[in-house]
């Protein structure tokens, strides 16, 4: 009786190889697309985020303001009023991290390279704004990002008030 064998020979075994390495060579730079899209959307939701939370708080603080109150951030139970803290507490509060740095996605400075949206606190009182800076992000370096030219800066005043401008999309 003639036995008979199982298994896979080196042919069969060479056609799913060869088979496996041209699924992965489609599959790898379509992920490597994926990833570089998500981590853009991820900066352009996390700057369209500030300045609604920005708007709201400014709302909120002028309402307070409005019925006589003082609005000083409680920062560290000293209520000092440090709106510098208040922002970076409000915007990073569970640490939000930009996507090309171990650190807070707003910083005081926007960041290209690293996707790091710039916040920069001025003045006091009716005079007081904040500066939203949505950074040039192009984390595959091939222009697949966010164009260059196209940064945009959002001001919010002390009434709620939202300016745009800056960057040659504005």
């Amino acid at each position: 009786m003639k036995k008979h064998q199982s298994g896979f020979t080196l042919i069969e075994l060479m056609i799913v190889v060869a088979i496996i390495a041209i699924l992965a060579a489609i599959a790898i730079p379509a992920y490597n697309g994926y990833i570089t899209e998500a981590n853009v959307t991820r900066v352009n939701t996390a700057f369209e985020e500030g300045v609604n939370v920005i708007k709201s708080e400014m709302a909120k603080r002028q309402a307070v303001l409005a019925r006589g109150g003082d609005y000083l951030y409680d920062l560290d139970g000293a209520a000092t009023g440090d709106m510098a803290a208040w922002v970076g507490n409000v915007l990073n509060p569970d640490g939000n991290q930009a996507p090309g740095a171990a650190t807070n996605i707003f910083a005081g400075a926007a960041v290209d390279a690293d996707g790091i949206i710039g916040v920069v606190v001025a003045g006091a009182g009716a005079a007081f704004t904040v500066t939203l800076d949505l950074p040039e992000y192009d984390p595959a370096g091939d222009s697949s990002g966010i164009p260059t030219g196209n940064a945009v800066t959002y001001t919010v005043d002390a009434n709620g008030k939202v300016t745009k401008g800056g960057g040659a999309g504005t």
